[in-house]
């Protein structure tokens, strides 16, 4: 039977006799046949394509992966806690608020959680104090936005300042002062490399060469497995070399 599986030559002194011997022997000449060509298959294509999860891009990737998204406080669904969208309910009861700084730095270092950033206009974000540099390489954003609104101002009904003030905000915008601020802001305040950190992860990975890293280990797997089926080869020959010296001493 090992000889079967090492592929090697068997003989009819290897076979067991009769008709249900010769039936035996060649359900599993097939049952070798079959698992040899599952596991050249399994091994060809271990080689050639690597296996990755499913990228989490968007966020219906994200409530289906089951992983939940984490931020310091719950004014994070504090403007989405009565709606009745569905995807809003879903992504309410997939966030989890935690306030330990200690926790969510724990956090941060699995991969069993993504965390709340805001992404600001100018295409920088505001970090939350528990992600730091040594850890924003092992994230990447989304490709769309979790959930989206517009920072408001209110004021009282016909007040007499309202138009004043659309005046003075309509002129901040043209004047790119508001931009200028936030930059500022993000400068004095924010992490850039983070920024750029993040931004450089969600770039899409290009295709290249298939190097030896790629498929070391199968063929690792693969050496391994010849180098057990040489030593079996070579117990084998002198067994049979021994078998027949122990026969000719019998004879003499």
């Amino acid at each position: 039977m090992v000889k079967i599986f090492l592929v090697q030559f068997v003989d009819d002194a290897d076979s067991p006799p009769g008709r249900y011997g010769t039936l035996f022997m060649g359900l599993l000449f097939m049952y070798s046949l079959f698992l040899s060509s599952t596991y050249s298959s399994g091994l060809a294509a271990v080689m050639t394509l690597p296996r990755y999860n499913h990228p989490i891009e968007t966020v219906q990737d994200l409530l289906d992966s089951g992983i939940p998204w984490v931020a310091p406080h719950e004014i994070w669904i504090f403007s989405i806690s009565h709606s009745e969208v569905p995807i809003f309910k879903a992504i309410i009861n997939a966030f989890l608020a935690e306030p330990s700084e200690e926790k969510l730095q724990d956090f941060s270092k699995t991969r069993d959680y993504t965390f709340a950033v805001e992404r600001l206009p100018q295409g920088t974000f505001a970090f939350p104090i528990d992600i730091h540099d040594e850890v924003i390489e092992n994230f990447r954003v989304l490709k769309e936005d979790l959930y989206f609104e517009q920072l408001v101002v209110i004021a009282r009904k016909s007040s007499v300042i309202l138009p004043v003030l659309n005046k003075y905000l309509l002129r901040f915008c043209e004047l790119g002062l508001i931009d200028h601020w936030q930059n500022e802001a993000v400068l004095l305040f924010g992490n850039p490399h983070m920024s750029r950190a993040i931004l450089s992860n969600a770039k899409t990975a290009t295709v290249g060469k298939l190097k030896w890293t790629h498929v070391e280990g199968a063929f690792g797997v693969l050496i391994f497995g010849q180098l057990i089926g040489f030593l079996v080869f070579i117990f084998e020959i002198g067994e049979a070399h021994y078998k027949r010296q122990k026969n000719k001493d019998t004879f003499s």
